[in-house]
């Protein structure tokens, strides 16, 4: 548990540094994944859509955060395809 504890205060969310400023720079493809029960994310999500150029957003229904436990075989599908 030292380790996780390490890592989330190394590498979570909230001491990472902001880069939404440059996100009107990304010139490669971008898929956003997210869950129809991930009300965070999802909201994150639609925002970052307008400031990336070549983005989509795929929601995968019935899922929270956990989609690759939740709905795997649909995340699978997102990703593929």
């Amino acid at each position: 548990t030292e380790g996780l504890a390490q890592s989330l205060e190394r590498m979570g969310a909230g001491v990472m540094p902001s880069l939404w400023g440059h996100l009107q720079h990304v010139t490669c493809p971008v898929r956003l994944i997210t869950g129809t029960l991930d009300v965070r994310y999802t909201t994150i999500a639609r925002e970052m859509i307008s400031h990336l150029p070549h983005a989509r957003h795929i929601l995968i229904p019935n899922a929270g955060h956990s989609i690759h436990l939740e709905q795997p075989q649909l995340l699978c599908d997102a990703i593929l395809h």
